[in-house]
């Protein structure tokens, strides 16, 4: 993680806590203290005071609503040229804003369906997305709130302005601190390609490479991705091939210079008959049992003895010891380091949690390979 981000983050944590307790402060929110503000929102019960000037450059719905000529007359009130509520289908669960004219006036209060957990969600989503609009700081909790301000971002055609400030959004975000982002992984994936966020969608990438396996074998997320995508699908399937194509050779390696020195890896069944690695055929898929022959490996390191193995059958000044010493670290060690890397940018969570020593997180895949046009500025 970059130093600049870390301290902007830091930063921004208390002003961003600011920033949200507007929200539950009263029913009037206002996003400048020195503009004047000529639009006005309504959302539920919630007034929104805000600029067209910004909204035109941020927003191609409002954009192409404030051009409209077939409005009508402009709204009664003198201190707004737009005005905007929100407005329910007819089965009273989906929503959107409608501009209200002279004909069709802003209500003084919220007469619409009562407000229950769902529509306070859509508040605090579309609060947040006028602070990306704003680039005002904010903090995404959790996967399902970035999917609502990814999909009303789409609806009001300002995917831009959210992914341009989304980076702080997500820095120290509780949604990669819960499991429960290791599980939606694939669908944190498909917001991230929607957004066009390489940091997010490497991310997500990654959570989702280590579990693509557990996936093809339960075929129901599998199955869910490359109906939703099969361009992702194959990108997952290609990292996987190349991470398989890498433990395949630590195993070939292992087992050769097992045949070849036994002496060395005498206390190998040992060690893994003692560790917690589940028993069964998909045992060497896993990282844990690469971790623990890791670790096997590096504590038979003397460092008091020059760095060379202390391995049974030999003395510790041997020249045999060094060769074999030199081959475990070339052959076995630097490619264990590589797949055990953790490339993971936001989840700060400690090395020791089950699913990071479960799964492996050393997958990356390059910008320009990301499955969208980097061209393109307004999408």
């Amino acid at each position: 993680m970059s130093v600049a981000l870390h301290n902007m983050g830091r930063r921004l944590d208390h002003s961003s806590n600011n920033v949200l307790e507007n929200i539950d402060k009263g029913p009037v929110i206002s996003f400048s203290s020195t503009l004047i503000p000529d639009v006005r929102i309504m959302v539920f019960d919630k007034e929104y005071h805000l600029h067209s000037a910004i909204l035109r450059v941020k927003s191609g719905y409002f954009r192409a609503s404030f051009d409209r000529q077939d409005i009508g007359p402009g709204p009664r009130s003198a201190q707004f040229l737009y005005e905007y509520i929100s407005v329910f289908d007819k089965e009273g669960i989906e929503w959107s804003l409608q501009r209200v004219n002279r004909d069709f006036p802003t209500p003084e209060t919220y007469t619409g369906p009562a407000i229950g957990f769902r529509e306070k969600s859509e508040a605090t989503a579309f609060f947040k997305l006028l602070c990306a609009i704003y680039t005002r700081p904010y903090k995404i909790q959790d996967v399902e709130e970035l999917e609502t301000m990814t999909n009303q971002a789409e609806t009001y055609r300002a995917l831009p302005a959210l992914s341009n400030t989304l980076t702080i959004g997500l820095f120290r975000s509780p949604m990669f601190v819960s499991c429960f982002f290791d599980l939606c992984c694939c669908r944190a994936l498909l917001i991230a390609k929607k957004l066009r966020h390489p940091l997010l969608f490497r991310e997500a990438f990654i959570h989702a490479v280590g579990r693509w396996q557990e996936s093809i074998e339960g075929q129901e997320v599998y199955e869910e991705l490359v109906r939703a995508d099969s361009e992702l699908a194959t990108l997952l399937d290609r990292a996987w091939i190349g991470l398989s194509k890498d433990v395949l050779k630590i195993q070939q390696v292992l087992m050769w210079k097992m045949s070849m020195d036994s002496a060395s890896f005498i206390d190998l069944p040992e060690i893994f008959s003692q560790s917690d690695l589940e028993r069964g055929d998909q045992m060497t898929e896993r990282a844990l049992f690469y971790r623990k022959l890791y670790d096997y490996l590096s504590d038979c390191v003397d460092k008091s003895d020059g760095g060379f193995l202390r391995l049974p059958g030999y003395d510790s000044d041997s020249d045999s010891l060094r060769v074999i010493t030199n081959q475990i670290e070339s052959d076995l060690c630097v490619p264990l380091r590589k797949i055990l890397e953790n490339k993971l940018y936001f989840d700060l969570r400690p090395q020791v949690n089950y699913w990071r020593q479960q799964h492996f997180l050393s997958i990356d895949i390059k910008e320009e390979d990301m499955p969208w046009d980097k061209l393109e500025t307004d999408w």
